[in-house]
């Protein structure tokens, strides 16, 4: 009896547990998705409204310039969001505690805030956060957030900032289930594969793109390999993986603004194995008319039985001397 008794509480524990780590996922997707992204947008593309729309009316705000509350907040975030001819930003964050209950959050990590100077370099500020956030009417708001750039007498650095982001990245690796319970739905079809392969990499000026769904696309040693003529005229092509990518692409996209749609795919599948020639066209914004570039992915895909896994993407742009063929355009 007394090992039944036991063994009932150790369920229920496990089942009180798994609740709770639930109720915690879920609140910090509810917290990423209502305050956090909508921070990064609204810092990317100067709004001030939609970033005082984060915060509680009686926020309070300590930096190493100063305090600022409530209304105080308001019109210095007007103020500061108003420049004219603004630089090209964005900001960053890695999150080291977060910490929830009855409506309450409270959150510590590092962020980076990065502009584009005229010049197409980078400079980059790096600071440590503490921001306790509250729901309220189902909707979570920043009401105390405190940065500073110096902890203990130390400037916080680059290296801060990854060390935390290298760190994430490790677990995730060690958990690919949290990473699964996150993107698994959006490569369980070719057509959801493709279709976030071109939304993940697009995007308006100084929006940050979702790397972490960009890596999940690909079967680990996967190549992205760009094909063309150099400025010798010589024809080549580079092999990269999805992290190179990144590093190599990734700040162009957010400074310049970018999307890619595909307008015409021709698919051929055996067994697991799928070959894709994706026809696409390049804009610099969605208002665009007419795209500044078109080129073709060639998309090597394997489908597990569970999901869609991209192994390769070889591609080359249109030219004068190379225009894509009827077969591959839209009729």
């Amino acid at each position: 009896m007394k090992n039944i008794s036991l063994l009932l509480f150790l369920i229920l524990n496990a089942l009180s547990i798994f609740a709770q780590s639930e109720m915690e996922n879920k609140t910090t997707q509810q917290i990423d998705e209502q305050v956090w992204k909508v921070f990064q947008e609204a810092w990317s593309s100067y709004d001030a409204e939609k970033y005082i729309g984060i915060h509680t009316t009686d926020v309070l705000r300590v930096t190493p310039w100063g305090i600022k509350y409530g209304p105080t907040f308001r019109e210095k975030t007007i103020e500061s969001f108003s420049r004219e001819n603004p630089p090209i930003r964005s900001i960053s964050f890695q999150f080291e505690h977060r910490i929830y209950k009855d409506g309450l959050a409270y959150e510590v990590g590092y962020y980076k805030s990065a502009t584009i100077e005229k010049d197409g370099n980078e400079r980059a500020h790096y600071g440590r956060f503490h921001v306790v956030l509250k729901k309220q009417n189902e909707q979570w708001k920043i009401a105390q957030d405190w940065d500073t750039d110096d902890v203990n007498g130390r400037k916080v650095t680059a290296a801060d900032f990854e060390k935390l982001a290298n760190k994430k990245q490790e677990e995730k690796k060690l958990d690919p289930t949290a990473l699964d319970k996150k993107y698994l739905e959006k490569v369980k079809t070719l057509d959801s594969t493709l279709e976030n392969l071109y939304g993940v990499i697009s995007g308006k000026k100084g929006e940050v793109r979702d790397w972490d769904l960009f890596r999940y696309l690909f079967k680990p040693d996967a190549k992205l390999i760009p094909s063309g003529k150099n400025k010798g005229g010589k024809i080549g092509c580079r092999f990269m993986t999805p992290d190179d990518y990144i590093k190599s692409s990734g700040k162009w996209l957010v400074g310049n603004g970018f999307f890619e749609k595909e307008i015409f795919r021709k698919t051929e599948t055996f067994g697991n194995i799928t070959q894709v020639f994706s026809t696409y066209e390049s804009f610099k914004s969605e208002s665009d008319e007419a795209p500044f570039m078109r080129g073709i992915n060639s998309i090597q895909l394997l489908n597990d039985g569970n999901r869609w896994w991209i192994i390769n993407i070889y591609w080359t742009q249109e030219t004068e001397e190379t225009p894509i063929p009827a077969k591959y355009l839209k009729k």
